[in-house]
């Protein structure tokens, strides 16, 4: 589109290409995931763990760079890039002042969690493999109990506030600490029997014994071992435990952000599958194993078995149709509803049902050999 002139050249003019303007590039990483990165007004896009966000052709000059995260104080920076110069930028966000790492009143380590979003729940094809699993194993409880195959509908994006999370499940060792100082009584002990599962026909069954709590988890003569989790409390027991402890349950977004992170992984350490890095099904031989016996399995912020060992108790009630109407700032749960939540599967579970988004709903005086718990505290 357009006129064309046509002239003659005048005598001994030559044409000249303007030189390329000099060029250069920015690479940039950041200490904690899902920092959004500003490069003057255009965003350059958000951090992830151990990733770099990389600006390749950029005109030799000065730069502002902004970065910024709820929770955290906005930053910004000068930069110089040179012609072919490849400048690596690392943004440290400064949080409110929280400690990374902190001691419980029941002296227990716990991690931060630092303010922010995550996407909770799944995906209609991120339930592929629990549908898979019911679809073949039909009498499986958890397969028999509520919507198992909707109640992960929708995903939606949350925001928290910052919160400490028991680095480890309560063991045995500290749940004595709390019966000596304040004589409680759990609800198996009340009531003289628990459920045991155990292995018949080639599948885990549950069945009542008299006898099985807290002390002897598998029934008469059975042993606590101290530095194994806690296991045969009710819902009641374990928020007893966190009282005393000055902490509370974690709610069931709590729970899920700690254990998969800003990146919504499917398991603590990622999307994949790895049978080394949590206790689950092992066959004849399965069975609980000390807190913290697969380190290399930790969640995003270093809480350690969230996929197996025991399930765990949140706060939340249980509903299966919550998420579609759950407020977005701080989820407490729904207000109603006879039964509560339990994350995490265990040692008697496989992959499916030890995927991070995963939700179990119990009878609150509900306990077994495969339930525990962990605590979670305001900073």
């Amino acid at each position: 589109e357009g006129q064309f002139v046509f002239q003659k050249p005048a005598p001994a003019v030559t044409a000249r290409i303007p030189d390329a303007p000099p060029r250069g590039s920015l690479a940039v990483t950041a200490t904690v995931p899902g920092v959004e990165v500003w490069l003057g007004d255009r965003k350059l896009g958000e951090t992830t763990r151990g990733g770099t966000l990389l600006a390749p052709d950029l005109p030799a000059g000065t730069y502002q760079v902004k970065a910024r995260k709820p929770g955290y104080k906005d930053w910004t920076r000068m930069v110089d890039v040179g012609t072919g110069q490849r400048v690596e930028l690392a943004i440290e966000l400064e949080g409110p002042g929280y400690p990374a790492v902190l001691r419980g009143a029941d002296g227990a380590e716990m991690v931060l969690v630092p303010a922010g979003d995550f996407w909770m729940g799944a995906t209609p094809e991120g339930l592929a493999a629990i549908r898979q699993h019911c679809k073949q194993n039909p009498n499986i409880e958890y397969c028999q109990s509520g919507h198992y195959d909707r109640n992960e509908l929708p995903r939606h994006r949350v925001t928290l506030d910052a919160f400490y999370l028991d680095r480890f499940e309560v063991t045995n060792a500290l749940f004595d600490k709390f019966v000596r100082a304040t004589g409680h009584r759990t609800v198996a002990e009340s009531e003289g029997g628990s459920r045991v599962w155990f292995r018949q026909e080639r599948r885990w069954q549950p069945s009542g014994m008299k006898g099985a709590n807290w002390r002897a988890p598998d029934g008469p003569g059975s042993a606590a071992q101290p530095t194994h989790p806690v296991v045969q409390v009710s819902w009641h027991d374990a928020a007893a435990y966190c009282t005393w402890a000055s902490k509370r349950l974690p709610t069931e977004a709590e729970w899920e952000k700690a254990a998969r992170g800003v990146e919504g992984y499917r398991f603590p350490w990622g999307n994949a599958w790895d049978s080394t890095k949590s206790n689950n099904f092992r066959g004849e031989n399965s069975a609980s194993t000390p807190v913290g016996s697969y380190p290399q399995g930790a969640s995003p912020y270093g809480a350690q078995d969230m996929a197996g060992n025991v399930w765990e108790w949140v706060a939340d009630r249980y509903d299966e149709g919550y998420y579609g109407v759950s407020p977005t700032h701080n989820p407490p749960g729904p207000t109603t509803g006879t039964r509560y939540v339990a994350r995490g599967g265990a040692w008697n579970n496989g992959a499916a049902l030890s995927e991070t988004s995963r939700r179990f709903a119990v009878p609150p005086s509900g306990r077994s050999n495969v339930l525990g718990f962990r605590c979670a505290r305001n900073p």
